[in-house]
């Protein structure tokens, strides 16, 4: 009798090992139909897109921030030139 109840709960053990469970809640395609696979790859890859746009917009706007950066700088060095130029001449009317 022992042996008959160890003998049906291995059965039942390796029964349900072996069929496995399509419908676990751990599983990453619960009901594993093709249509719930592919709606699942799309929502991954739709967000790998937009992830992927949100790092490129960024990378524009840095370098847009950039180049006015460099814009701003390049006006204030020439402003600042002028000014040097202005007084040096000043300097000069004024020693001659």
């Amino acid at each position: 009798m022992k042996y008959h109840i160890l003998f049906t709960v291995a059965l039942a053990a390796s029964v349900i090992i072996f069929t496995g469970c399509n419908r676990s809640r751990i599983s990453e395609y619960p009901d594993q139909s093709a249509d719930t696979v592919r709606r699942v790859d799309d929502i991954r890859h739709n967000a790998r897109d937009q992830h992927h746009m949100v790092d490129l917009e960024s990378v524009r706007t840095a370098n847009r921030l950039n180049f006015r950066e460099q814009q701003i700088r390049n006006t204030h060095a020439a402003l600042r030139q002028q000014h040097v130029n202005e007084a040096n001449a000043e300097a000069t009317e004024s020693d001659a």
